[in-house]
């Protein structure tokens, strides 16, 4: 092709385009057709013109080389959002890093960045593009925004094996044409695990991260029906995730693999295809299949109950709160405040329902009267007085609410997922398992801690009193031998499992709830008995108390006849009486 600029010269218009060959046809081999010919003209005009909120690009090329147009792709870095003013944006990654505490205003210019919720915010904001025709910006909870911002934006291992690090969360999309605005905020929000919700005429924004209980729930403050726990179907859980991200280097969407070896060995390989939302790093991959399959696997309970209005009103979905049920410890430790200082807070209940433990390093949590929870280590335990070792920042109100916790028992914990209201006055909660370690075990292997919420899978201790005693009875103008066997009660004991056997023959095994059994129809012999405790998780204690009883059966010498007397009837007859 050849190019006529005609800016340059004076011509006079309609003008005439000749183009001659200087070489002849080729035409000594008819298998060879090189004929000139006419092709094309196009007539390019030079304009100065505005593209308005395009990004656009000019690409020139030989069309010996391309005679169609080929297909082009361009790596951009998108539109420009506003950025807190103490933020910071890392020209090369997107990634804010922050100075100070924020004041609560944006820089004046706006700059490009992949931080995940500032994506967020413009969509919600602009006019033109955005929902900014329906929501206005003081409808967000902006410093919910820069909460989520500042945790996006912490580095975390790369995954690579280099020791390079990355931000937590970054969002990388090219959104073309319309698209439902629900949906596109639930994306985004998916790609900072993150949830958004109407609360009180504003847009409010909680993220899954490492978060302190807001506040406290035992029997004391909800309704009676108590906690109602759910697990989810086995059906519902992968050992296999394949997790997409956008190959910046290949242009294409790739997959890494993430497996579970323990959730393999249960359940087999069943594998999940997990499609992630504006994600260009492999390692950003990576750590949500981990999420992903630590949630299905541990993750599972859900728990339900109702509470009064005092409780309702306070508790916003996203949050984290302790439970105290007894129901699944075994023991009673939380309830309600009957009188406080700053240092010593006197419980509602110190009798033996109430577990009272000043051992294995107690901790005490209480309500504030501003609403906030505060956790003290015990020093001391008295009757129902708790003395703690540092003053709370303020003295808890009468009938505010306490849980006490130590090492073997501790509090469950979960994530506020709904708040309902009912008719009644009541507030529906419902909330997923927490646990603050997953975190550090999603992004770099941590292992898990163990947390003990329970006494009821604890071995107990076999039954002690065990005794065995032989009883002649009558039934059905018949002697009859039995043996009942009995011992003492053990605290915590759902059930217990006696085996026994006579002159070594094989085992019998039976189960009761009561402390005794018996044992109808025995007869002379060597009885050996073995006593285990079951506990809730039934699972019997280590050890069993023994026995061996020489039964006599019916071959026992009877008792000599004591306190015989006589009694005349008549002449002819008389009665004899004794014990």
């Amino acid at each position: 092709d050849y190019q006529i600029d005609f800016g340059s010269t004076n011509l006079n218009f309609p003008i005439s385009v000749r183009v001659t060959r200087l070489s002849p046809d080729f035409t000594s081999n008819a298998k060879i057709n090189n004929a000139f010919k006419w092709f094309s003209y196009t007539e390019l005009i030079d304009e100065k013109r505005a593209y308005p909120n395009t990004a656009y690009a000019v690409v020139r090329y030989d069309s010996e080389e391309f005679p169609s147009a080929p297909a082009r792709s361009y790596r951009i870095r998108g539109i420009k959002t506003k950025i807190y003013s103490n933020a910071t944006v890392d020209a090369q990654t997107g990634r804010l890093t922050f100075s100070g505490s924020w004041n609560g205003t944006f820089k004046a210019d706006k700059e490009w960045n992949t931080c995940p919720s500032l994506i967020l915010y413009d969509i919600l904001t602009n006019t033109r593009y955005g929902l900014g025709d329906h929501i206005a910006e003081s409808q967000l909870s902006k410093y919910d925004f820069y909460s989520c911002s500042v945790y996006n934006n912490e580095e975390v291992d790369d995954g690579s094996g280099n020791g390079t690090k990355e931000a937590r969360y970054s969002c990388n999309v090219l959104i073309q044409g319309k698209v439902d605005p629900y949906r596109i905020v639930n994306d985004i929000c998916s790609s900072m695990r993150a949830s958004a919700y109407w609360n009180q005429g504003s847009l409010s924004l909680v993220q899954d991260k490492p978060t302190d209980s807001s506040f406290l729930f035992t029997l004391a403050n909800v309704t009676d029906g108590g906690f109602s726990y759910t697990g989810s179907s086995i059906k519902a859980r992968h050992s296999v995730v394949d997790s997409s991200f956008f190959n910046i280097e290949t242009q294409e969407k790739d997959y890494i693999q993430i497996s579970d070896a323990n959730a393999v060995s249960k359940y087999g390989v069943i594998t999940k295809k997990l499609v992630n939302f504006g994600c260009t790093s492999r390692g950003a991959a990576a750590r949500a299949a981990r999420w992903l399959l630590y949630t299905e696997q541990n993750e599972t309970n859900v728990c339900t109950f109702s509470t009064t209005i005092d409780s309702g009103v306070i508790c916003r979905p996203g949050a984290v709160i302790s439970i105290s049920d007894p129901v699944v410890s075994g023991v009673r430790r939380g309830g309600r405040v009957s009188t406080a200082t700053t240092t010593q807070i006197t419980v509602d209940d110190s009798s033996s329902q109430t577990d009272l433990d000043a051992t294995n390093n107690p901790k005490l949590s209480v309500i504030l009267t501003n609403g906030t929870v505060e956790t003290r280590d015990v020093s001391s335990i008295s009757g129902s007085v708790i003395t703690v070792s540092s003053a709370f920042s303020s003295a808890p109100a009468s009938n505010s609410l306490w849980i006490l916790e130590n090492d073997t028992i501790e509090t469950t914990k979960w994530r506020v997922l709904s708040v309902t209201e009912a008719d009644d006055s009541t507030y529906t909660i419902t909330a997923l398992s927490y646990h603050s370690g997953k975190y550090a075990y999603v992004e770099d292997g941590s292992t898990l801690p163990t947390v003990n919420i329970s006494n009821l899978n604890v071995l107990l201790n076999p039954p002690s009193n065990l005794q065995a005693n032989e009883v002649i009875f009558e039934q059905s103008g018949q002697a009859l031998v039995k043996i009942v066997v009995s011992w003492s009660s053990v605290q915590g004991a759902t059930e217990y499992k006696l085996q026994y056997n006579k002159d070594n023959g094989n085992y019998t095994t039976v189960t009761t709830r009561e402390p005794e059994f018996e044992i109808v129809g025995t007869g002379a012999g060597t009885f050996n008995f073995r006593l285990f405790t079951v506990n809730a998780a039934l699972v019997p204690s280590s050890t069993p108390s023994t026995l061996t009883l020489n039964a006599v059966g019916k071959t026992a010498v009877p008792a000599n006849v004591t306190n015989i007397s006589y009694e005349p009837i008549s002449n002819n007859s008389a009665r004899l009486r004794w014990d």
